[in-house]
């Protein structure tokens, strides 16, 4: 049996391993898309657990990494990115060594929130925020029953999100969405969207086979955890 993780920040159309060293947090990664298959990030490793600890222990890097260097998050701060975190069990069973994979993914999709006035440069970075947004919604409007009938592609490669959500999204998987809303009277539009993109979601059905993973992957990265410091 083999554990790995992967922890990414999605911010305007390009992915920040947030396992990476400081050095290397720095510049984006692309995704590679494979139509039956999985999408790749391009230049991260998976890293290698042994232990539960050292799962946290990752986590809690990233979680630090995010907070503490710039990465490029536009306006709106944390709030506007999308976070990807994964918890990967690889088992081969049989003489056969046939791979069996199991896969838990927590996804953060950025807020809807649109500050009243922003400079120009801000405006392009929440366009893209949007954009995002709107494919995620444009792809589960495709997995409604009543759509899928109508032989349509499902535009997964029309955001780097959706491309990340590609894997989970088309094995059949059991989806659990929580949304939040405002209370504030200024964000009664911003509600009412999200409680529209949960309709939808609520609506969707993931029922496309994904082709299993082989045998001939790339070895997974076993580097040793940060160590962290326990919560006061």
């Amino acid at each position: 049996m083999a554990i790995s993780v992967e922890f990414f920040e999605v911010i305007n159309e390009l992915v920040f391993d947030l396992l990476a060293t400081e050095e290397k947090i720095e510049s984006g990664h692309r995704t590679r898309f494979q139509t039956g298959g999985e999408t790749h990030v391009e230049g991260v490793p998976r890293r290698g657990c042994r232990t539960a600890d050292e799962m946290r222990a990752f986590l809690a890097h990233g979680l630090r990494q995010r907070e503490l260097l710039a990465t490029g998050r536009p306006a709106g701060g944390q709030s506007r990115s999308t976070l990807l975190f994964t918890f990967c069990v690889d088992v081969f069973e049989g003489v056969d060594r046939e791979l069996k994979r199991a896969v838990l993914q927590f996804i953060r999709l950025p807020s809807t929130s649109r500050p009243p006035s922003r400079p120009l440069r801000e405006s392009e970075s929440s366009s893209a925020v949007v954009m995002s947004l709107s494919s995620v919604s444009t792809v589960f409007s495709y997995l409604i029953p009543q759509n899928r009938g109508r032989k349509r592609t499902i535009p997964w490669r029309d955001s780097c999100c959706t491309r990340l959500l590609y894997n989970a999204l088309r094995n059949g998987a059991h989806v659990v969405f929580i949304g939040t809303v405002s209370s504030s009277e200024d964000a009664v539009e911003d509600t009412f969207d999200t409680l529209r993109f949960l309709q939808r979601v609520r609506e969707a059905v993931t029922t496309e086979p994904l082709q299993a993973p082989t045998t001939r992957e790339a070895p997974l990265s076993f580097a040793t955890p940060p160590e962290t410091t326990a919560p006061p």
